[in-house]
């Protein structure tokens, strides 16, 4: 290809850009330019908080462009400006929240997965597609945001121009906001017309590095279930660390072969595979029960408990050849998210449970009066000096727990002051 060419291309692509998708790119010029005019130095973020949600409208726009509402679509950025002026525009207040980034998940699986398709492999082509492209741009975008501090700095050493640290953040923040989404749309032009194709590497990864790679964990596993069932024993709880990120794996590697490929392999494998993983999804819901009906829910284990959940719909999917619709796999990890960040709080549940689980210690232990307030500690020091070592497993975990509740949990001040525990 020559440069002449390369450059017509480019053009090409830029004028059927600015054509099909005037508004976002006017929002993201909207969103950049203020930048060089903020005060960098506030603290939490002051008045950052619109930015925020750029990313997130910039989405929804993208989405409406097949409805006539694509052309009033501009609105809705408008009115989340005048939301967050009226309620919060710290950019630290949406960090640190949970239902900001729940909506952010969802935003960026229902821009990976847009229109939703019924062909698996038209969906699943698309899905990487645009996410290959997400990272393709905010990778071009660190590029130019790298090129402008190292031009900053270069002009620094040459021209003895001093620059401000708040000018380099500036700089950066706008190059930023301004390529990225810029990028994300040069590229979702570079095939819009094209026909299904991956890269050969693309085949190479997926036959002889994801697929036996799956295969062996697959057999790993049957072994540990044969060694369970002759030893007649339960999983340990930590087996949940090892079979999560296996049923990831599978799930991801079973739907990438839906990407058309010019040998395929392992075939008898994967179209057994969502009846394999059968025997692996219970044993994490085996090690997930264990694990809580030992040590109650935690954060941790809650996200644990939903996304087993999750996986266990998808794979259920997967196994139904009638329902079998990728698409519904999108809409399950959507639910999911929601169910973490939206629809419940997973924070008040687990302080819930780890209180509960800390008075039951309490009362076997006897450690509390009739009035549920703790005994002297003279009582407390001579049962400890006599303590038998079934009893000193429950006050390790009475300590444990304890710890949770203060260092884990962030709690109001209305609530009990767990160091008088100490």
């Amino acid at each position: 290809m020559s440069i002449a060419h390369f450059f017509q291309q480019l053009q090409h692509r830029l004028n059927t850009m600015v054509m099909r998708h005037p508004i976002e790119i006017v929002m993201v010029i909207a969103y950049a330019i203020p930048l060089l005019m903020m005060d960098t130095s506030v603290r939490g973020g002051e008045h950052f908080g619109y930015w925020m949600f750029e990313p997130m409208l910039f989405a929804f726009i993208y989405l409406t462009r097949p409805y006539r509402f694509y052309y009033f679509s501009w609105i809705v950025p408008i009115l989340v400006c005048l939301v967050v002026w009226q309620t919060n525009d710290f950019a630290a207040f949406y960090f640190y929240s949970a239902q900001f980034w729940g909506a952010t998940g969802i935003m960026l699986i229902a821009l990976c997965s847009f229109p939703f398709v019924k062909n698996n492999q038209t969906f699943v082509y698309h899905h990487f597609k645009v996410l290959l492209h997400l990272i393709l741009a905010f990778i071009a975008g660190s590029i130019i945001v790298g090129l402008s501090a190292i031009l900053l700095s270069w002009s620094n050493v040459l021209l003895g121009i001093g620059w401000d640290l708040s000018v380099y953040t500036k700089m950066s923040l706008f190059w930023a906001y301004l390529c990225i989404p810029l990028f994300f749309l040069l590229f979702e032009q570079s095939q819009s017309r094209e026909e299904i194709t991956v890269s050969p590497i693309f085949e190479i990864l997926n036959n002889f590095i994801l697929g036996p790679a799956l295969i062996i964990f697959t057999i790993l596993l049957y072994v540990y279930v044969g060694v369970i069932l002759s030893n007649r024993h339960l999983p340990d709880g930590a087996v949940a660390s090892i079979v999560l990120p296996y049923l990831l794996l599978g799930l991801v590697v079973y739907l990438l072969r839906m990407l058309p490929q010019s040998r395929p392999r392992w075939h008898r494998f994967f179209n057994i595979y969502p009846y394999l993983a059968i025997i692996p999804l219970g044993l994490l819901w085996m090690a997930v029960e264990v694990r809580i009906a030992t040590y109650a829910l935690t954060v941790s284990r809650i996200y644990l408990v939903a996304m087993s959940i999750a996986l266990s719909l998808a794979y259920l999917i997967l196994m139904i050849p009638k329902i079998r619709q990728y698409r519904l796999i999108s809409v399950i990890a959507m639910l999911f998210i929601c169910s973490i960040t939206w629809l419940s709080n997973p924070t008040q549940i687990a302080y819930q449970s780890q209180t509960e689980r800390f008075v039951a210690l309490l009362d076997k232990l006897n450690l509390r009066d009739e009035q549920g307030k703790l005994k002297s500690v003279y009582e407390i020091r001579s049962r400890l000096e006599n303590i038998s070592s079934v009893a000193l497993g429950d006050w390790q975990n009475l300590k444990s727990t304890k710890d949770y509740l203060v260092n884990e949990i962030p709690k109001p001040a209305d609530r009990v002051d767990w160091h008088k525990y100490d």
